[in-house]
């Protein structure tokens, strides 16, 4: 009887530590494809742009290239770097254009 009720405890937990190992990420990346130069000049301003959704369906925000630009007052573009925030697989998701230049 007590072996069963421990067995039972334990993928119990094993359960909930599977369910909860896709509850949070985070990462930062870089667009290659839209990097001018990287002579590391040129970068003396940052834009960024913010995109967020809810329940795999409801999005708000405008993420793209040219609202992150008009926030950093950026006329030339050095580089373009994405943040993606995601928690509970997905229930909410911030995606973020971070955009370096003059």
């Amino acid at each position: 009887m007590r072996t069963r009720k421990l067995g039972c405890i334990f993928m119990g937990f094993a359960l909930l530590m599977f369910c909860l190992s896709g509850c949070y990420y985070k990462w930062n990346t870089p667009m290659i494809h839209t990097s001018m130069n990287f002579n590391g000049t040129g970068q003396s301003k940052v834009g960024k742009a913010t995109c967020k959704q809810f329940i795999w369906f409801f999005g708000d925000g405008d993420c793209s290239l040219t609202t992150a630009m008009k926030n950093g007052n950026i006329s030339k573009v050095h580089h373009v770097d994405t943040d993606v925030n995601v928690l509970l697989w997905g229930i909410y998701s911030e995606y973020t254009m971070v955009v370096y230049g003059d």
